[in-house]
């Protein structure tokens, strides 16, 4: 009994904050909505360009396992390459209301510009000083890239308090990656022999590819107050998938790998509507990931054309972009 009046007093209580009250025109307070926005279904879509930066970083080391199965353990790292992002982008995507709570999203972008920045190259062979650096190159990276990103949210609490509309999210997505590096004009030079003559190569030595694929579980929000709405995300994966391909050309030794792992995702992003149907928008997107797999390597040329082996091999990233986008909704 003292459980149905307590529910039949809640009942009251939300139904008096929800209704404006005859002759006073108190408004609620606060109003739960069934909908992620109190404009209802409907699709927006966006269109800009920004700027890409950040790294994709692999080292090897470990154990290294020949092809006649015997194994031997060396330093972790004893190489690293790291390939450098930062290019100019353009992106486009839409968002659609299927239902008042279910939000489906997409995006692709891809590369404008190509020249990245400079590729840096380390090997620690000394095994008597594992933490001397032995070899040091630099060579500038040509990059061209494209990516998707998709998803779906359920907005299970949106609302209204006072003049500001809000609400949470939980969804599922998927991002993918492809990088293609070329790598030309290298300088290397010897830290622990610096009277050592740099090696100089000009033109093309090699190049790199990446293939990022990470499903993930997301949690969203946004405010909305007036014309202005501002928004975020952060999502979480401990499957990431990054499968490289890395064809060192001077050697004539082609190494790839898969590898699995953690990785993580986020975004802030700033709306202002202009009219009803068009908005101008900054974004500021982040993303990072940690792999590890076992590389194959192929000697295919030269006097050791054929021999293989396979060796630890770890892939890190982080990335930044920050965007300037235009959107109509209808």
């Amino acid at each position: 009994v003292k459980m149905r009046s307590y529910l039949v007093a809640v009942v009251a209580i939300v139904s008096l904050c929800s209704s404006p009250v005859m002759g006073q025109g108190v408004a609620p307070v606060v109003s739960f909505q069934m909908g992620g926005s109190s404009k209802g279904p409907g699709v927006q879509t966006w269109a800009g360009a920004g700027y890409w930066s950040g790294h994709v970083t692999y080292q090897i080391g470990g154990t290294v396992t020949e092809s006649d199965g015997t194994s031997e353990e060396t330093r972790f790292p004893v190489s690293e390459l790291q390939w450098p992002i930062g290019v100019w982008v353009f992106t486009a995507g839409a968002e659609a209301a299927l239902t008042e709570n279910l939000e489906l999203r997409g995006s692709a972008s891809f590369s404008l510009t190509t020249d990245s920045g400079t590729m840096q190259d380390s090997d620690w062979d000394d095994e008597t000083d594992a933490g001397l650096k032995t070899i040091y190159s630099e060579s500038r990276a040509d990059l061209s890239a494209w990516g998707l990103d998709v998803d779906c949210r359920y907005w299970f609490v949106p609302c209204r308090t006072g003049a500001d509309d809000w609400g949470l999210a939980a969804g599922i997505g998927y991002l993918h990656q492809q990088m293609n590096w070329d790598d030309h004009d290298l300088d290397q030079w010897y830290p622990p022999e610096p009277e050592k003559p740099h090696d100089i190569v000009a033109g093309r030595i090699g190049s790199y590819e990446a293939t990022v694929r990470i499903p993930y579980i997301e949690l969203a929000g946004k405010l909305t107050r007036g014309r202005l709405q501002v928004s975020g995300m952060a999502g979480v994966t401990p499957v990431a998938s990054v499968s490289d391909r890395d064809d060192h050309m001077l050697r004539q030794i082609l190494a790839t790998t898969d590898a699995l792992g953690p990785a993580w995702k986020g975004s802030v992003a700033l709306r202002y509507d202009i009219t009803k149907q068009l908005s101008v928008s900054l974004s500021l997107d982040a993303l990072g990931f940690f792999v590890q797999g076992t590389e194959k390597d192929l000697v295919y040329g030269g006097e050791d054309a054929g021999e293989r082996w396979e060796i630890d091999h770890e892939i890190t990233s982080s990335q930044v972009r920050g965007l300037v986008m235009a959107g109509y909704g209808f």
